[in-house]
């Protein structure tokens, strides 16, 4: 390929040998080849340092990675469970794709760049709760159960039987001697008692000690998180209230969390969790502790499986951003 003096980028034109000639440290038939700190130049070709890859050098490779020989402009990962340009890349729950290098390849169930997010089928990913927010009408870990319930109405058809009747001419006899009854009739009079229903009590509301530190807390009978810790957010609750059932799948609505009580529930760290059609959504919802009252919601507690204890807003949304599907835990 044929260089002309403008194309010089880091050196100058040699006009007798009609080529460039490179500044030090640049290289290329146009000098514009640099290999840096960490490799050197061969044949316009930079050669790098252990540890570094790229046309220039420019990569350093990380968790163990090497220049890779097929392909020098990226590193070469000795653990699958790295992927990336440099290695850089933590495939958690997955391994890297053997056809692109630079991305994991994520076992079932699993999502996201590092594998880290559980696959929503209907709705989507929270990255601070840690967990999938479904789509109306489904819930679960998954997102994939439908809470629609389809009713079957039965028709019943009646048939009306008719009956013909034949009237058969009487005998003639002679006249007969006629005998007349009367029927006497008693009159029973019916009694009614009235009973009053009592009118329902208000359920009342679990009061819960104040949380102390970021967590994670942890509790025998709560959900287990994907690393088998349970951590998840029924273990803050548990800790820290103690007169909610400690058995979770016994959970039922109580009250629900309304402006005109959210101060009420506050000052007592009231244990709510999400319910839709009076069942406790333990997979797709949450629970924790009413900790300050909003203009449009309120403010809730929680803990999520991988992280510590955060304080969530509940201002609208769906399912378990709806402050209208939280109730206090009976």
């Amino acid at each position: 390929m044929s260089t002309t003096p403008a194309e010089c980028r880091h050196g100058r034109w040699d006009s007798h040998a009609h080529h460039c000639v490179c500044d030090n440290g640049w290289g290329g038939n146009h000098c514009d080849i640099n290999c840096g700190h960490h490799g050197h130049l061969s044949d316009n070709t930079c050669v790098c340092n252990p540890g570094y890859a790229g046309t220039t050098c420019d990569v350093q490779c990380q968790n163990g990675g090497i220049q890779s020989h097929s392909d020098p402009s990226r590193c070469y990962c000795s653990d699958n469970r790295w992927a990336g340009r440099a290695c850089e890349i933590h495939c958690i729950h997955g391994h890297q794709d053997e056809h692109d290098r630079t991305k994991c390849l994520c076992d079932w169930d699993w999502a996201g760049t590092h594998c880290d997010q559980i696959e929503c089928t209907h709705g989507r990913w929270d990255s601070n709760a840690h967990l999938c927010v479904c789509d109306l009408g489904w819930d679960g870990r998954h997102c994939n159960h439908s809470t629609t319930t389809t009713t079957t109405r039965a028709t019943t058809t009646t048939s009306k039987a008719t009956t013909t009747s034949t009237t058969t001419p009487m005998p003639t006899t002679p006249a007969a001697t006629t005998t007349t009854t009367r029927a006497t009739t008693t009159t029973s009079k019916a009694t009614t008692t009235s009973t009053t229903t009592p009118m329902p009590t208000t359920p009342a509301v679990p009061t819960c000690s104040k949380v102390n530190g970021t967590g994670p807390f942890t509790h025998s009978n709560a959900t287990a998180c994907h690393t088998a810790e349970k951590g998840s957010h029924e273990a803050l609750v548990l800790y820290h209230c103690y007169t909610v059932s400690t058995n979770t799948s016994s959970w039922h609505a109580g009250q629900q969390v309304t402006p005109k009580n959210c101060v009420d529930m506050m000052s007592k760290n009231a244990a709510v969790a999400t319910f839709v059609n009076s069942q406790y959504i333990r997979d797709g919802g949450l629970s924790g502790l009413v900790v300050g009252c909003l203009t449009e919601g309120f403010q809730l507690t929680v803990q999520g499986c991988g992280f510590g204890v955060i304080t969530l807003n509940i201002t609208g949304g769906i399912n378990l951003f709806d402050p209208l599907n939280y109730y206090t835990i009976q």
